[in-house]
């Protein structure tokens, strides 16, 4: 896994203090590499977020101009897996933090133990969601997709439309390219391209017919004459692989 980027953002310098000391530590210990910007407010914190993306973000909630319930609410729209510890001095926000997500919600001033159980959880959750890639969307949203997810990917004017599960779409502001480049590494020959402007996910595959590929969805996605054979054997060697 590369270097984990964490912000911690609090008002409270007493508190910002006392959670940077707590990850210091938790990160020594645990030998893990990570990258650490602190803010003293939600503004900062999202102004940020425009030019880089964070794994886990220790966030206060009782914070002047924003909380950090709104916060994670913007948050949630433009980086959908990233990880929030809700930090706070008082029980009365647990139920609005855990609707936005959170993976865990820490009552200051707490123990080293309930800290370091809080950041387990969230590399926990990290590690679950390593097979993703960063899926540029309009607007400047960027949100990461499990590849599993995908059925399979269409060129269209430039830009890419993502087929999930459960028929859910996106349009993608990156190049075909750059997929084929990025699921490669992370799942090897699982996606194949059957012809200019396409990649299919192997697993959604029901058939691999001369005329096209027909989807367990249905979809019928076309065909090269000149590719038909490969597409047919690596289709078989890949559903043998994956049964034994």
């Amino acid at each position: 896994m590369d270097s984990v980027q964490i912000a911690v953002c609090d008002n409270e310098s007493k508190d910002k203090d006392m959670v940077v000391r707590c990850l210091q530590q938790y990160l020594q210990e645990k030998g893990r590499q990570a990258g650490v910007r602190v803010y003293d407010n939600g503004f900062d914190l999202l102004e940020e977020l425009n030019k880089r993306y964070f794994d886990i973000i220790l966030l206060d909630i009782l914070m002047p101009g924003i909380s950090g319930i709104e916060v994670a609410e913007v948050i949630g729209k433009m980086y959908s897996q990233a990880k929030i510890i809700f930090l706070t001095s008082s029980r009365d926000y647990a139920i609005e933090a855990f609707s936005v997500q959170a993976v865990h919600y820490l009552i200051k001033p707490f123990q080293e133990t309930d800290f370091n159980e809080a950041m387990d959880r969230a590399f926990c959750e990290m590690k679950r969601k390593e097979k993703q890639i960063s899926v540029k969307l309009g607007g400047g949203v960027v949100t990461k997709i499990d590849i599993e997810e995908i059925d399979y990917i269409e060129n269209y004017a430039h830009e890419q439309n993502l087929y999930l599960k459960r028929g859910k779409k996106l349009l993608a502001r990156q190049s075909l390219s750059f997929f084929l480049e990025s699921l490669q590494p992370l799942a090897p020959g699982q996606f194949v391209q059957p012809c200019k402007g396409y990649l299919v996910n192997m697993k959604a595959i029901r058939i691999v017919q001369q005329d096209g590929i027909v989807l367990l969805s249905g979809v019928k996605i076309p065909i090269s004459r000149n590719n038909f054979r490969s597409i047919r054997d690596a289709y078989f060697d890949f559903g043998f692989a994956s049964d034994t």
